[in-house]
């Protein structure tokens, strides 16, 4: 990948993806939502989003975390998120969500999708990887991307 003419990063499309080196790239490569967070036991991770796993231990206290919509889960044990808004696709459905002050997209089987205005209670699955820094760059609520569709 290239960024103003600099090699940034390289690897299959894959490695990209799943690890990319800063927020911009994780959102260009596919949506994904940058969070602080703070290191806990192993390979624990708090966030506004609840505890995650991370794919590499931290070796700092603080650290960024990417989350893409497709860990996004609902779950009743979760964090409470109102949904701003949902993009029906049939199989699955988008759906913008702010929990707290944090907006994010997750994706969700498209049959079972609530309704905009909803309140649900969301968590992250699955390990969540790690950017090098200290401080994501955070976009606006309305900046959250649907994943490309």
């Amino acid at each position: 990948m290239l960024r103003d003419g600099r090699l940034i990063r390289a690897g299959s499309p894959a490695d990209v993806y799943l690890t990319p080196h800063d927020p911009e790239l994780a959102r260009f490569v596919g949506g994904a939502t940058s969070l602080e967070g703070r290191t806990g036991e192993g390979r624990a991770a708090t966030c506004a989003l609840g505890t995650v796993t991370l794919t590499h231990p931290a070796a700092a206290d603080a650290l960024v975390l990417v989350i893409r919509p497709d860990p996004v889960v609902l779950d009743p044990g979760g964090v409470e998120a109102h949904v701003d808004e949902v993009s029906f696709y049939g199989h699955d459905a988008a759906l913008r969500l702010t929990a707290g002050s944090t907006a994010l997209v997750a994706r969700v089987p498209g049959p079972s999708a609530p309704a905009a205005g909803d309140t649900v209670r969301i968590r992250v699955q699955g390990r969540r990887t790690r950017l090098p820094g200290s401080r994501p760059r955070l976009r606006p609520r309305s900046g959250a991307s649907d994943g490309g569709r």
